[in-house]
């Protein structure tokens, strides 16, 4: 039982930092190409179509999931600085 449940949680524990790499890759993706994405997000209609663009297979530069596009769209303008740039690479 302890065996299983140590097991359990290692895995959950994984499957979360491992969300989290994928999360973190495409968000510098973003700061890599921070001016091509603000101005995807500034000639969207709306957030769906934002979303779809940074999405795009079409677009070799980008071609993000599903939740590393949403996480590029709750990003806020002053968080595509260097520094935050630095923490994402460390971490």
């Amino acid at each position: 039982f302890r065996f299983t449940t140590i097991r359990n949680k290692c895995a959950f524990q994984l499957d979360k930092v491992e969300n989290r790499a994928h999360i973190v890759k495409g968000l510098l993706i973003a700061l890599e190409y921070a001016d091509e994405v603000i101005e995807i997000v500034r000639n969207a209609p709306d957030m769906a179509a934002a979303r779809a663009a940074l999405m795009d297979e079409e677009n070799s530069k980008f071609c993000l999931s599903s939740a590393q596009a949403d996480a590029v769209l709750k990003l806020q303008l002053g968080q595509l600085t260097r520094l935050n740039g630095n923490k994402l690479t460390d971490e």
